[in-house]
């Protein structure tokens, strides 16, 4: 059962070697909640239907709210262009479902079941939004769109509707509450990921620095295996571009072809049992040099 949700996951992830592995993780994972957003866009709806038989939630509206989103996967696997901006464009999606459910609120006059669900629509997109995003500026942007929608719904509601079945203060209380509490997590992960490409620009000027060919090796659970990172250095000594993409691949095929099967197995033999990696084997430079 493991294997086969691995291999699932594991199809979401992009093989452009173009994109980064940062952002092939990124696409990854919003491909996974643009499917899950479908699926609990259609999947309340006889929830609602049940809860609140005589409210205003149009089927139509449903479908299309989750078919933009399962459109955005679908045609992630088509087109280089929505992938390299798949990030975006499901940001974009948020927008439109905060938006869409908003609206259906307002129209059931915020009942206890459209403002709970609201509120969690709130929460859930400004957590998708805060993932992908690089800067604050796009949480800021998109928690103040979800507060403003929602006082614009329940204002309407005063004036030209009927009274909202929600406290109008007590909710745009609860509206700020979670922007503040969203907005705080997010500067906290941006840090965190920020933090983290200083150590990595630090690791690499290091390993750059140092003689010799450096490498930083990744085995996934998929068994996929790579180089995140080859240092500089590893041109001159092995004659072979440092570029990691494909960089084991390159050094495997120099490799004589007894020592070569040998050395997969030596490679395969210690991901397994996750221990050092040692081995020592004739390597031909692209020259014709033997080292």
């Amino acid at each position: 059962m493991n294997g086969l949700l691995l291999s699932l996951f594991s199809a979401l992830r992009p093989k452009d070697k173009c994109l980064s592995d940062r952002a092939r993780f990124q696409v990854q994972m919003h491909r996974l909640l643009s499917l899950l957003g479908a699926a609990l866009v259609l999947g309340f709806a006889p929830l609602y239907a049940l809860a609140n038989p005589g409210g205003t939630d149009p089927l139509w509206a449903r479908f299309g709210v989750a078919g933009l989103l399962v459109g955005l996967f679908a045609a992630s696997y088509f087109s280089f262009w929505v992938r390299a901006r798949f990030v975006a464009c499901v940001q974009g999606a948020a927008y439109v479902t905060t938006g869409w459910f908003a609206s259906i609120a307002t129209l059931n006059q915020f009942s206890v079941d459209y403002a709970t669900g609201l509120l969690l629509v709130y929460v859930m997109l400004a957590a998708v939004v805060g993932f992908g995003a690089r800067s604050m500026s796009r949480v800021l942007w998109f928690l103040a769109y979800g507060f403003l929608l929602t006082a614009a719904g329940l204002a309407t509601g005063l004036l030209v509707g009927p009274p909202s079945s929600a406290s109008a203060p007590v909710f745009l209380g609860s509206m700020s509450t979670v922007a503040v509490v969203e907005g705080i997590l997010t500067r906290g992960w941006l840090r965190i990921q920020e933090r983290i490409r200083e150590q990595e620009s630090r690791f690499r000027g290091l390993a750059n620095s140092l003689p010799g060919a450096v490498f930083q090796f990744y085995a996934r659970e998929d068994g996929s295996v790579g180089h995140r990172f080859v240092s500089e250095h590893t041109e001159e000594i092995l004659g072979i571009s440092s570029d990691p993409d494909g960089f084991l691949e390159r050094c495997l095929s120099r490799v004589p072809e007894g020592s070569r099967r040998e050395m997969e197995r030596s490679i395969r033999e210690a991901v397994q049992t996750e221990s050092r990696w040692e081995f020592e084997t004739p390597f031909d430079r692209p020259s014709g040099d033997r080292i």
